[in-house]
């Protein structure tokens, strides 16, 4: 007998799918088709958040170098290439050096390279910037300006050179640095 009824349960399930139900006491729902709607005007501005516009940049091609700066300082003991995009991001380097360049980030970016620690003293140059996707190709020019033997562990330099370009969304560095 419990064999018969398990087997008859899908039967009857089956056998009322394929008969169809019947919907004459289910009450019909019209949908009424949605408008459409043009010319909104734009929300009003707010001041709680002010929105940033930054200029619309090529994906790839030259980028022009506003100015130009180097240096040498101990803090950049490890080569470093790098975009900075805001005074946070300045300050928390703790770069005394860095401190007298004059920029405004709504506007600009500061793009950085440093050689690290080295034995002969340089002089860096940012000669150009090309852009490639989200990559800044940065080529720089370094000139030695005097060899110190490899034992002088007294004078030590720390190279580095900053470019101030119109401010990017490019978040990595690729560097070519030629040396004379």
């Amino acid at each position: 007998m419990r064999f018969w009824i398990c087997g008859l349960v899908p039967v009857i399930v089956v056998f009322s799918l394929m008969s169809g139900c019947d919907t004459s006491d289910t009450p019909q729902v019209e949908v009424e088709p949605v408008a459409v709607v043009e010319n909104l005007d734009p929300l009003p501005p707010t001041t709680a958040d002010p929105i940033v516009v930054m200029p619309v940049q090529p994906l790839s091609g030259p980028i022009k170098i506003i100015s130009r700066s180097n240096g040498r300082d101990v803090a950049f003991r490890i080569a470093a290439k790098k975009v900075i995009s805001d005074d946070r991001e300045l300050d928390g380097m703790n770069v005394q050096s860095l401190s007298n360049i004059d920029i405004d980030f709504s506007n600009h970016s500061l793009v950085l390279l440093a050689m690290g620690e080295q034995f002969s003293d340089y002089q860096l140059r940012i000669a150009t910037i090309d852009r490639e996707g989200y990559y800044l190709i940065v080529r720089a020019e370094g000139t030695e300006l005097m060899h110190q033997p490899e034992n002088d562990h007294v004078n030590k330099t720390y190279p580095f050179c900053t470019a101030v370009i119109p401010r990017t969304d490019a978040v990595e560095v690729i560097s070519e640095l030629f040396l004379e």
